[in-house]
């Protein structure tokens, strides 16, 4: 039997098929979109670094649609020392330092499978790459919980919610041998990124996609939490804060950045100048 006479019923499957595709991704959009705004309109201080990368997108999106993820847009990426969450039991300055720090990346994609890993690029042009697993999170996930055939209670993640705002969380350590600092069975999101790029305050960060090509890249911003931290360090984590957000905001806000980046060198030029000086023994009370 000659199948050709059955191409306008494959024509039909196709463009109907094609359309729901089409159809889905309208819907991750509309409902990204509302997500978006909802973070501009009820952020917290704490989380006023993600806003320039939200508002980039949000008027991305809003003109081209599903045209502007032709590639994933990140949103921020941001570094948080675990011990936020967590102190080590041996509580000294050089256990803190040794712990791995958290890096929270968040972004934009309808094509969960096109990331191939993550570059780095600091102030100095030194570059690296890494590809750690990247375990993602749809931000627009909702789970309910039924009994299964065992009896037990099993969380059902609701598909129909879908969006394109993903989030991801890695380790960040200094070197090989401090990846055993992490979790046993999260190593594998582990990243190395040496003491020097991971001390940067122009360290930028993208991702390499499975077809070579790289995203653009974002300003990694370095947040402490004050109340874990001494009052010099509170201050010099605050004050680096700051000059990172306006360096994000971009055209508009060079005086400010320009403000807080200057007092957050007078600060660290500062403490360097009284570690100078208690290293030589004259320390004066």
């Amino acid at each position: 039997m000659r199948l050709i006479k059955y191409w306008p019923l494959a024509l039909l499957l196709f463009i109907t098929s094609g359309c729901g595709s089409a159809s889905n991704d309208a819907l991750r959009i509309e409902r990204t979109l509302t997500m978006l705004r909802a973070k501009l309109e009820r952020a917290s201080p704490d989380e006023r670094h993600q806003l320039p990368g939200c508002k980039g997108a949000l008027r991305r999106l809003e003109s081209e649609r599903a045209n502007a993820l032709d590639q994933p847009i990140i949103l921020w990426a941001t570094v948080y020392p675990v011990y936020r969450h967590q102190k080590p039991a041996d509580d000294t300055s050089d256990a803190i330092r040794r712990m791995p720090c958290v890096l929270d990346v968040s972004w934009l994609s309808l094509h969960d499978d096109c990331i191939n890993g993550l570059y780095f690029v600091d102030g100095k042009g030194q570059k690296m790459q890494a590809q750690p697993a990247i375990e993602a999170v749809d931000m627009g996930t909702s789970y309910s919980v039924r009994i299964n055939d065992e009896g037990t209670l099993e969380p059902v993640r609701d598909t129909s919610v879908a969006t394109a705002w993903k989030r991801a969380m890695f380790y960040v350590v200094e070197s090989q041998d401090e990846v055993k600092s992490c979790p046993v069975d999260e190593q594998h999101i582990a990243i190395v990124l040496p003491p020097s790029m991971r001390d940067d305050d122009e360290l930028q960060m993208g991702f390499v996609l499975k077809d070579g090509q790289k995203t653009d890249a974002v300003n990694v911003v370095f947040y402490s939490h004050s109340a874990q931290d001494s009052e010099s360090d509170a201050m010099e984590n605050y004050l680096k804060l700051q000059m990172q957000i306006y360096r994000d905001d971009g055209p508009g806000f060079e005086s400010e950045y320009l403000k807080w980046k200057e007092r957050y060198e007078n600060c660290k030029k500062m403490r360097e100048d009284e570690a100078k000086k208690r290293e030589r023994g004259g320390w004066e009370r």
